[in-house]
């Protein structure tokens, strides 16, 4: 049974070596974790706040808004938020309000939509994009602490089982190591 076991991990990760360039680990990491309900919404949150600094920081250096979507929408990982930011950057480019084509995207509050379109009427919009990803960031690292504090038990007690196991397995070997002995 052991050397079934020894040989299918070598196997596994003969073939995980392999093929290690078309697996792409970081792409897979960020699927796995996009699919994680609490940890997506966090993601998602972060990731808006960072575009919102970029797009701001793009439109500060006198970039046309057009081309700052476009360089900025760049930064996302996850291939859903790229396809919903080029939708909302080919409706800027015909001549809508980028505040009025933001509230598609997934996750985004009418409050920060209406944010945008506040600093866009008063002419403000870097000024209003970065003071929303101040505040985006603001409620990310409230809610990571959030989820932090409530991981961290289930960590605890899962490392506990681990341990406990392990204990458990060498007793059972010197145990069993003992009665061949005797």
């Amino acid at each position: 049974g052991g050397k079934w076991l020894l040989l299918g991990c070598v196997v596994g990760a003969l073939l995980v070596w392999l093929f290690r360039a078309a697996i792409n680990p970081k792409r897979l990491l960020v699927k796995l974790l996009h699919r994680a309900p609490g940890i997506r919404t966090l993601l998602d949150e972060i990731a808006f706040a960072r575009f919102m600094a970029t797009l701001s920081s793009l439109l500060e250096s006198g970039l046309q808004q057009t081309d700052a979507l476009a360089i900025a929408a760049e930064g996302f990982s996850a291939d859903h938020q790229k396809q919903q930011l080029k939708m909302i950057v080919s409706r800027v480019n015909d001549g809508q309000p980028l505040g009025s084509c933001i509230t598609e995207f997934k996750g985004i509050g009418q409050r920060h939509a209406q944010s945008i379109s506040n600093g866009e009427r008063a002419g403000q919009l870097p000024k209003a994009l970065r003071v929303l990803a101040a505040r985006l960031e603001k409620d990310f690292a409230r809610k990571a602490q959030r989820f932090v504090l409530l991981l961290e038990p289930i960590l605890i007690v899962s490392l506990g089982l681990i341990i406990g196991l392990v204990v458990y397995t060498v007793f059972a070997a010197l145990q069993n190591l003992g009665e061949l002995l005797l």
